[in-house]
C-alpha cells in the first residue's frame, strides 16, 4: 500500500477532469445497460472488499481516491495502486482483493466504470484476436484511451443516442485497450460455470434451481453435479455468490435500503442477507453504501452485476 493517496482530479490538470460535469447531470445508478453498461461508483466511507468475483470485462476510471488491487500469481504477490485520473481494466472471471479508498481532502472515493457486452466485444477491430491477460491491467492516462473513455461515457449518458452507436463508441475503447495490449474477447471466461452465472445474473431474485441450470446446459443433473464438483464449487455456493455480487453492486451504485437490496438479491431476511454479506466481503453492507441517490433499484447495479432486481426468496 502507498504511504499517502494521490490528489482529486480537481486539484490536477488530468483530462479525465472532462468527466466531472456529467457527475453533476447523472445521480448515479447505471446507464445503457442494453450494451453493457456505464456506472458511477461511490464509496464515502474506504471499503476493503474480499474476493470481488468479476463477472464481465471492465474498466474503471478513477475519478478521487485510490483504487487497491491485491493480487497473487507465479512472481509472488502484491498491490496496484491506482492512482486518481488513472484506469484499471479488470478481466473477466479475477476475484481479486480491492480496497476503494477516499482521498485526503475527505472526498468520497469516485469512478467511472465500464462493462463490456458479448456482442460489443464481437465488434471487429485491426488488433482483435490479441490474446488476453491473466489479471488486471493499471493504466496512466493517454490521449487514446482517456479520449476514447470520455467520448464513450458522453455518449453512454445520453438517452438520445441509439444502441448501435452507442455499442461502436464502447468498442472505440475495445480498440485502444488492445493497442494498449489489453485483448479482450467474447470467448474470455466462457464454460458452464459462467453460464450458470449470467442465467442467475439475470434474475438473482428467483429462486433458481440445480434443475434450471441442468437445462440451461442440457444435461442432467446429476451431471452437472459431477461438471461443478470437478470444478470445486456446487450450484448453491454460484447461486448465493451472484446474489450478494448484485448486492455489492447495489450498493456501491445507489442508496436503497439494505431491506430493498436484500429482497432484490432474493433474500427475504435483511439480517441474513447482511450477515452472508459480511462473510464474503469482509464488510458490513451498511459501510459500502454508494454516496449516490440514483432512483431506482432495478436499475442501479443492474449491468455492473448483470441483473436486474425484484424481491423473491432468499437462497436457503
Amino acid at each position: 500500500m502507498t504511504a499517502s493517496i494521490a490528489p482529486s482530479i480537481l486539484e490536477t490538470d488530468a483530462p479525465l477532469r472532462e468527466l466531472l460535469p456529467l457527475l453533476a447531470q447523472h445521480d448515479g445508478g447505471v446507464a445503457r445497460a442494453e450494451v453493457g453498461a456505464v456506472a458511477i461508483v461511490s464509496a464515502p466511507l474506504a471499503q476493503r472488499l474480499r474476493e470481488v468475483p468479476v463477472l464481465k470485462h471492465c474498466l474503471v476510471a478513477v475519478l478521487d481516491g485510490e483504487k487497491h488491487i491485491q493480487w497473487e500469481g507465479e512472481g509472488g504477490k502484491g498491490t496496484s495502486v491506482v492512482p486518481s485520473g488513472w484506469f484499471v481494466a479488470l478481466r473477466a472471471g479475477e476475484r481479486p482483493n480491492i480496497a476503494n479508498l477516499p482521498d485526503p481532502a475527505g472526498r468520497a472515493y469516485r469512478a467511472f466504470a465500464m462493462v463490456f457486452d458479448r456482442e460489443t466485444l464481437t465488434v471487429p477491430h485491426p488488433v482483435a484476436g490479441r490474446k488476453a491477460g491473466a489479471g488486471h491491467v493499471v493504466l496512466e492516462p493517454g490521449a487514446d484511451l482517456t479520449q476514447s473513455f470520455i467520448h464513450a461515457v458522453g455518449g453512454l449518458l445520453s438517452p438520445r443516442l441509439s444502441v448501435e452507436v452507442a455499442r461502436h463508441r464502447m468498442a472505440e475503447v475495445v480498440l485502444a485497450l488492445a493497442e494498449r495490449g489489453v485483448g479482450w474477447s467474447a470467448a474470455d471466461a466462457e464454460g458452464p460455470i459462467q453460464k450458470i452465472r449470467l442465467m442467475i445474473a439475470a434474475r438473482p431474485e428467483l429462486p433458481w434451481t440445480a434443475a434450471d441450470a441442468a437445462r440451461l446446459l442440457e444435461v442432467s443433473e446429476a451431471t452437472l453435479r459431477r461438471r461443478l464438483a470437478a470444478e470445486g464449487t456446487c450450484f448453491r455456493e454460484i447461486l448465493a455468490e451472484r446474489r450478494l455480487s448484485h448486492g455489492l453492486a447495489l450498493l456501491q451504485t445507489s442508496r436503497a435500503g439494505i431491506v430493498e437490496v436484500a429482497h432484490a438479491c432474493g433474500y427475504d431476511s435483511p439480517s441474513r442477507f447482511s450477515s452472508r454479506f459480511r462473510e464474503r466481503f469482509g464488510m458490513p453492507p451498511s459501510e459500502v453504501r454508494g454516496g449516490w441517490n440514483s432512483g431506482a433499484v432495478s436499475e442501479a447495479g443492474r449491468e455492473l452485476s448483470g441483473s436486474g432486481a425484484r424481491s423473491g426468496r432468499g437462497p436457503g
